[in-house]
């Protein structure tokens, strides 16, 4: 609660590199952690598949634009 924003942000933003595996444990570790990391949980997504490229479709469309933003997608 005590780290800035901006600096959570870089933080999470130089983790979810990995295609998504990281991004969702964040969102598991605690309500907080979840929240701060909402941003950066995009920035680099992995699909294998039609159900996977269905699933993510359909959860890019309960979020908001400016949620949507992603730099990597495989």
């Amino acid at each position: 609660e005590r780290c800035p924003p901006e600096i959570l942000h870089h933080i999470f933003a130089l983790a979810c590199k990995d295609g998504g595996s990281t991004a969702r444990s964040l969102s598991l570790v605690s309500r907080t952690i979840s929240k701060k990391s909402t941003y950066s949980r995009l920035h680099s997504v992995a699909c294998h598949g039609a159900d996977q490229i269905l699933s993510f479709a359909r959860i890019l469309d309960t979020r908001p634009p400016h949620l949507r933003v992603m730099r990597h997608l495989f």
